[in-house]
């Protein structure tokens, strides 16, 4: 039978081992029913008691052992003979237990000395000055449960300081804090490495998310694995209550989690905060100015366009002997008006609907955009239908294109003009541009498309 059984005890992990195995640790007491097992196949760990596999196990124990003993014939001594022993008693070896408990105190005295009373050579910490040596090399020397980092001056590698000589594992993951780091998005990193005598070096760092390790402020979570003897020594002995409690066994047996906040500057905090203020200010701008900046640009297209229409329409009308005669009008609406008209509504059409679960009102205002520019093309087409469709321009039929014309032209340009005040208004903090009107927008519609 193979060996496929494990067993979760007093933290650690034992096995694998066959039924047969599994049968004799029980005998020998090495098993208990609450012990948790586990064999390939289960989904989680269950107690001995719930392993049906092993129900013999249990079964066994719970039958009483017959070991009937042998007829024996003894024979009376005299009581001036004394007494023989008890069968089978024997004397306990207590030089032998005295021998084992010097060598292990002399060890535990060797690695007391070693952990707690050697003095600490701090290493070079290379990369830092003198300043931050300092304050390395006295959370070193504290010998309290406290810790500190710094970042060597290239940006090169992160070094850790704990006050506990431990050694083993250590690995850290940093979160940056929303609107304090020179980012638009989040950032997240990871790292790990070794850790000496309560110092830690971090020097590849691997990006979970956003740009890396930029100046900012990081929320952190350090978890150090400690790995010596000493500490699997005091995982035996935290059980009992006079080490209950105790800062170098929690700090040497158990897994050891630090949190706190992490500055990154790159230079000086003034600096940092004077390019955070900046990068901060163009980040609102990008999000909340360019979608106004955006919708009023399409406006002024808006404006261009019915502008450049009028202008062409009144040039041709009064010479215009048929509809072939605004072939200019109907070249420029085909070839420039058109196409870009259609791509500012599609445009915000789907602006709108991205946003309408998550930002209503920028949706609206962006669906407003959408229809305006719905009823300038739906105009512009059908006067260009229209005029083009004329057999012969009499004074009368001009009267009445005319009429016509500026009838609807004046109510969409008056509505234009509504719209258009009440974006520049709400994007007024964010614009450095001249103001949107008449006077600048004869050569829009050619800028926009260039």
């Amino acid at each position: 039978m193979g060996k496929e059984w494990f067993v979760f005890r007093n933290n650690h992990h034992w096995g694998p081992y066959t039924e047969e195995e599994m049968e004799r640790h029980r005998r020998l007491g090495h098993l208990k029913e609450s012990d948790l097992t586990w064999k390939e196949g289960q989904k989680d760990w269950r107690p001995l008691r719930d392993q049906e596999d092993l129900r013999g196990l249990l079964e066994e124990k719970e039958r009483p052992e017959v070991n009937p003993a042998p007829s024996l014939q003894v024979e009376e001594v005299a009581p001036s003979e004394g007494r023989l022993p008890e069968r089978g008693k024997k004397r306990f070896p207590f030089w032998r237990f005295g021998i084992v408990l010097g060598l292990g105190g002399m060890a535990l005295l060797g690695y007391w000395y070693f952990f707690f009373l050697q003095p600490i050579h701090p290493p070079s910490f290379k990369g830092l000055d003198s300043g931050k040596r300092a304050e390395m090399e006295h959370i070193l020397n504290s010998g309290e449960d406290i810790h500190h980092m710094n970042l060597s001056e290239d940006e090169s590698g992160l070094w850790f300081a704990f006050g506990q000589r431990v050694e083993g594992k250590v690995s850290i993951y940093l979160t940056s804090r929303e609107g304090e780091i020179l980012a638009e998005n989040p950032v997240e990193v990871f790292s790990s490495g070794d850790i000496y005598g309560g110092v830690g070096f971090f020097e590849e760092f691997e990006v979970l998310r956003g740009a890396g390790l930029v100046p900012g402020k990081y929320d952190y979570r350090i978890v150090i694995e400690p790995k010596n003897l000493m500490g699997h020594l005091v995982s035996f002995l935290k059980d009992y209550p006079i080490f209950e409690g105790q800062p170098w066994v929690q700090s040497l047996a158990n897994e050891i989690k630090l949190t706190g906040v992490f500055y990154h500057y790159a230079e000086s905090e003034e600096d940092f905060r004077e390019r955070l203020a900046l990068f901060n200010e163009r980040t609102l701008f990008k999000r909340r100015g360019l979608p106004l900046i955006d919708q009023l640009e399409k406006l002024r297209v808006f404006y261009a366009m019915m502008v450049k229409v009028k202008e062409i329409f009144d040039g041709q009308l009064p010479l215009a002997k048929n509809g072939e005669d605004f072939g200019g009008l109907k070249s420029h609406y085909v070839e420039k008006v058109s196409p870009l008209l259609q791509r500012i509504v599609t445009d915000g059409h789907e602006k709108a609907v991205g946003l309408m679960e998550s930002e209503v009102d920028l949706a609206r205002e962006h669906l407003e955009i959408f229809e305006i520019g719905k009823k300038l093309a739906e105009f512009m087409g059908r006067t260009v239908e229209e005029i083009t469709a004329v057999g012969e321009y009499t004074p009368e039929v001009r009267q009445e294109i005319q009429t016509k014309f500026a009838g609807e032209y004046d109510g969409i340009l008056a509505e234009l003009n509504g719209v258009l005040e009440e974006k520049k208004e709400k994007a007024h903090p964010f614009l450095n541009q001249e103001e949107v009107g008449p006077a600048s927008v004869e050569q829009s519609v050619d800028e926009h498309q260039e």
